[in-house]
């Protein structure tokens, strides 16, 4: 019988859940921080996240399913490990936030916010529709797909950049790639990144590319803070470049208390919070996912979700 170490943090129902659905497995709950290397040698599958510094360690492990669906800092685990992760659990409460940002700086709703402190009843000016803005995605997997169905249903123009050009949606307009984009990134009212971190999205938002978009755009990014690069941002925005920027990722995390980034009022900083665990809906689809993959792993099925290490990301 297969033994499988679940590190995922559920509560009764969940875990119960999970105790059902799972046929013919062994599962054993556990909190992460009681984990030693002892202790991980006793099961062949993890399920949940767990150090670098236990995972490289040789273990008995053959199949690691992360609750996280960025996985950048395990790439490096014995190639031997089958890994796979939860994308397809985070995009509805990611997407949402991403709207949710686009209408509070079109809106003006965090001036506004900041008004209401010194009880200032002050109109601000005029502000921009949502409906008919052309909105570039930056990444489309899970999340990015998810936004642009979401902001097409808004009445947006949509369109997306992708590692290579490949079949869109019908609520996707254009496909773009890197090579590309630089060429229409003037065009878009919105641009939004959903990237992971690799070596070749390293830094690939910088000054020049930045000061390509639209002076009055909005720049988002929910994917990994080092996609952006913070030094160019920040010129861009003192140079008064970009209508608003909302960021929940940033580089340095956590964002150092001198960043100059701190001081935008058209900046909206958010502490890496649009996914993980914030909304329950998202902890319930990790877990779905979860149960798929064990029970796919325990009847020799292909999983779901398998990560390619060149790439860095799911297949």
């Amino acid at each position: 019988m297969l033994n499988i170490l679940i590190l995922i943090e559920v509560d009764e129902s969940l875990k119960q859940k999970m105790i059902d659905e799972c046929k013919g497995v062994n599962l054993v709950f556990c909190n992460r921080k009681e984990v030693t290397l002892e202790k991980l040698n006793e099961f062949d599958v993890l399920i949940g996240n767990l150090t670098m510094k236990l995972l490289k360690e040789p273990n008995n492990l053959k199949w690691i399913h992360f609750e996280s669906a960025g996985v950048e800092k395990f790439l490096d685990i014995d190639e031997n490990i089958i890994l796979t992760n939860s994308t397809g659990a985070y995009g509805e409460a990611i997407a949402e936030y991403m709207i949710a940002a686009v209408f509070t700086l079109y809106k003006r709703f965090h001036e506004y916010i900041d008004n209401k402190i010194y009880r200032s009843w002050e109109y601000l000016g005029k502000v921009k529709r949502v409906y008919g803005s052309n909105v570039l995605v930056v990444g489309l997997g899970d999340i990015g797909y998810t936004f642009a169905r979401k902001m097409k249903a808004l009445g947006c123009n949509v369109s997306g950049v992708k590692r290579t050009i490949s079949e869109k949606p019908d609520y996707i307009d254009n496909i773009y790639t890197f090579d590309n984009v630089d060429d229409v990134i003037g065009d878009f009212d919105i641009v939004a990144l959903s990237l992971p971190h690799t070596k070749e999205t390293d830094k690939i938002f910088d000054y020049n590319r930045i000061k390509k978009m639209k002076k009055d755009a909005v720049f988002i990014n929910v994917g990994r803070g080092k996609t952006v690069d913070t030094d160019g941002l920040i010129k861009a925005l003192e140079e008064d470049h970009l209508l608003g920027v909302c960021l929940d990722v940033v580089d340095p995390e956590p964002l150092l208390v001198n960043s100059k980034l701190w001081q935008f009022e058209n900046v909206i900083i958010t502490p890496h919070v649009s996914g993980n665990y914030s909304m329950d809906y998202t902890l319930e689809r990790v877990v779905e996912i979860a149960i798929d993959n064990i029970n796919r792993y325990s009847k020799g099925e292909e999983l779901i979700n398998i990560v390619d290490r060149k790439l860095g990301y799911k297949k």
